[in-house]
Parts: structure tokens; sequence; C-alpha cells
């Protein structure tokens, strides 16, 4: 598989403690842009000698907004909740993903962690012999 071959979506759905009829679908891959989403809420502070450090927060809700691409959950009285606000599916709901509850969420970042480590490059291969002089050396 390339690097740019399409990779099917990944439905969520029929979770513990939700809604009957509920998902969320969210990307069938973890991109540089989804990783640069969630590196962006880092900010850089000085600690009380002056020194500059990064800190970052969980970043649950930018990466949420940045893998999540469709649901179909419930608010009160069973309406549901849109993900985007407008037709044109350009600007979704970051209240409404900032409010999921965590039986929402848990689920979500599992599937992210596992695509994350099936597509996690196993540098070891590669490195092992890297350090060991070549033929032509």
């Amino acid at each position: 598989m390339g690097a740019f071959s399409s990779r099917p979506d990944i439905i969520i759905e029929n979770q513990p403690g939700w809604e009957k009829g509920e998902y969320i679908k969210i990307k069938g891959v973890l991109t540089a842009g989804d990783m640069d989403a969630v590196t962006q809420g880092s900010s850089v502070v000085k600690n009380e000698s002056g020194e500059a450090r990064v800190v970052g927060g969980s970043n649950v809700t930018p990466l949420l907004e940045a893998m999540i691409i469709d649901w179909l959950l419930l608010g009160d009285q069973g309406v549901p909740v849109p993900l985007y606000l407008n037709a044109q599916r350009h600007t979704k709901n970051r209240k409404a993903i900032a409010a999921l509850p965590q039986e929402y969420t848990t689920p979500v970042l599992e599937a992210i962690d596992q695509l994350n480590k099936k597509d996690a490059v196993d540098a070891d291969p590669f490195f092992a012999g890297a350090g060991a002089p070549t033929t032509a050396s």
C-alpha cells in the first residue's frame, strides 16, 4: 500500500452507554496534518530561571476534530447533534466535539491509537546495520 493509497474509514458503534443507532466515523489513517493539529495546542512558557520550555495539554479535542469525519449522536429528546455547522461540511461543531463525554471519546481514542500502532514504522530493521562497515569501506 502506497503512502497516498486510500484506506477505509472506521465506524465506531454499539458501545456501552451509547444510544442505539449512534455512531462515530473516523478517518482510516492518521496523517502528518492530523498530528500538526494536535501539536498546535502546545505553548512555550518560561520557568523561574527564565528557561523556555514547550508545554502542551492533552490536545484531545484537536485530535478528535481532525479524525472524526461523520457521526450520528443524539442530544435531548433524541435530536441529532450536528457534526458540521453548515451544509457544505466545511466547519465542524467544535463545541459539540469538546463536549463529548468520556464514554464516547474513549472508544474513538482507542481506535486512533490502534491506527497509530498499525501504521507505525519499525525502525529497527533499517538501523540494525547502520553502524556496521560495508564492503566498500
